[in-house]
C-alpha cells in the first residue's frame, strides 16, 4: 500500500514538473497571452483535464513556474551566508542582492510579466507576492537587531521604519529592473549601495 501511494506521488510530481516545463517553453515562445491551456496540455503530454486539476488557470501555471525559481531562495536568505557579519551596510547589501538574483536574464520576462498581473490587481499574484516580501522583511529586520546586538547600529534607531524603508527601497529597484529593460542589473546595485548607506549611515554607532 505504502509503495502504491509512493509511486502515486512520484507520478503526480512528474506531470507536475512536465507542466512547468512545458509552460515555461511555450509562454518564453509565443508569449503569456498566446500560450492556451490546451497547447500546454499537449506539450506536457497531459490530459486537458489533469492539467486543471493542477493548475485551474495560467497565472497558477505562472506562480508555479516563478515559485521553481524561488525554490531555493528562502534556505538562502535565512542561512550562515547572509547573517551579519560585523558590517551592517555590506551586510544588507549582499541581502538586497539576494532578492535580484533571482531574476536572471532566462526568466527576466517571465517575472515581468508576473509583476504586471500584480499590478494589475491580479489577486492570485498576491499570495506569491506575499510569500517573498514577508521573508524579505523578516531578514532585515533580523539584521538590523544583529547589528544593534553587537553595538554597530544604535541602541535608539528606529529599526522598524528602518528596516520598512529599506525593504520599500529594495523592493522598487527590484520593480524598476523588471519593468524596465533597459535597466541593468549593475546599475542597479550602485543604486542600492548607495541608498542603503544614505538610510543606514545617520545610524551607526561611531568608533570609540
Amino acid at each position: 500500500m505504502c509503495l502504491r501511494m509512493s509511486l502515486r506521488q512520484q507520478k503526480k510530481r512528474q506531470a507536475h514538473e512536465a507542466i512547468l516545463t512545458a509552460a515555461r517553453e511555450l509562454i518564453e515562445t509565443v508569449g503569456f497571452d498566446a500560450a492556451r491551456m490546451r497547447d500546454i496540455a499537449g506539450s506536457a503530454n497531459v490530459s486537458y483535464q489533469t492539467l486543471y486539476n493542477y493548475f485551474p488557470n495560467k497565472t497558477q501555471i505562472l506562480q508555479g513556474i516563478l515559485q521553481q525559481d524561488l525554490s531555493d531562495y528562502a534556505d538562502q536568505l535565512h542561512s550562515d551566508e547572509y547573517r551579519y557579519r560585523g558590517d551592517l551596510k555590506a551586510s544588507l547589501l549582499k541581502l538586497a542582492q539576494l532578492s535580484l538574483s533571482v531574476i536572471t536574464a532566462e526568466n527576466r520576462k517571465l517575472w515581468r510579466i508576473a509583476t504586471l498581473n500584480l499590478l494589475g490587481g491580479d489577486t492570485e499574484a498576491l499570495g506569491l507576492a506575499t510569500w517573498i516580501n514577508t521573508n524579505s522583511l523578516e531578514a532585515l529586520q533580523l539584521l538590523l537587531s544583529r547589528a544593534q546586538e553587537f553595538g554597530e547600529l544604535d541602541r535608539e534607531a528606529p529599526t522598524p521604519l528602518i528596516a520598512d524603508t529599506l525593504y520599500m527601497l529594495v523592493d522598487y529597484m527590484v520593480l524598476r529592473y523588471l519593468i524596465d529593460p533597459d535597466t541593468t542589473e549593475h546599475a542597479v546595485v550602485k543604486l542600492l549601495e548607495d541608498q542603503i548607506a544614505l538610510i543606514i549611515t545617520p545610524h551607526l554607532q561611531s568608533p570609540p
